[in-house]
């Protein structure tokens, strides 16, 4: 597995829609994503005697998204690497013109 790698996404949980990080890795055999946690962030900030200060909890809701959402989630991946993919591509042209300059 190589990672973790973070993307921004949005969740819909009970209602309501939050903005959610998705923790996934990339499987080397397949390079399909594995989705270890959804973290969102809680309503509220509560007293942390650590930090002594008030927080804002972070959950992770992963253990209650259904499979079809999870099969979301990896097809958003999936389409974020692409665009990355897609915005690394050099065209033969570019390429070319980046060589005769270099010369």
């Amino acid at each position: 597995m190589s990672g973790p790698y973070e993307l921004e996404a949005e969740i819909e949980l009970f209602g309501e829609t939050r903005a959610a990080i998705l923790i996934y890795e990339t499987d080397p055999e397949d390079g399909l994503p594995d989705i270890m946690e959804v973290r969102t962030k809680g309503e509220r900030s509560v007293w942390s005697e650590a930090a002594g200060c008030l927080v804002v909890p972070v959950y992770d809701v992963l253990p209650l998204c259904p499979a079809w959402l999870i099969q979301d989630f990896r097809s958003q991946i999936l389409d974020a690497q692409q665009v990355l993919t897609d915005d690394c591509r050099i065209s033969d042209y570019d390429l070319r013109r980046a060589e005769r300059c270099a010369a």
